[in-house]
């Protein structure tokens, strides 16, 4: 004897398949909009009420160099001096990398025949 599917179970099947596929599907999104590579010219100067940069110019690299000197905060000032006096210079930290590559090469070379 050959068993019939009732009715609700064949409409929950297909329901839930609608949903399961449904979830796969993708939104269609819209073009994005095109934008300019060249800033206003309204951007080129401070805005209204800012106070203009340091002497009237742009920072220069020194300043950049020791932004938290502005601050007139000597905690500040200690810290960020111990945190560059522990930092690395660039060329040790080249050589450190240098020297794991290195490391890494001799384990390696234990491993093969």
């Amino acid at each position: 004897m050959r068993r019939r599917r009732s009715a609700t179970g064949t409409a929950g099947l297909s329901a839930a398949l609608a949903i399961v596929l449904g979830a796969c599907t993708t939104a269609v999104l819209p073009p994005a909009p095109q934008l300019s590579s060249t800033a206003p010219a309204a951007w080129q100067a401070p805005a209204p009420g800012v106070a203009p940069p340091v002497g009237g110019a742009l920072a220069s690299d020194a300043d950049l160099l020791a932004w938290w000197g502005r601050f007139k905060d000597p905690l500040l000032t200690e810290l960020v001096d111990a945190a560059q006096s522990a930092s690395p210079g660039l060329a040790t930290a080249a050589a450190r990398v240098e020297r794991a590559r290195a490391t890494r090469a001799a384990a390696g070379s234990a491993a093969g025949p």
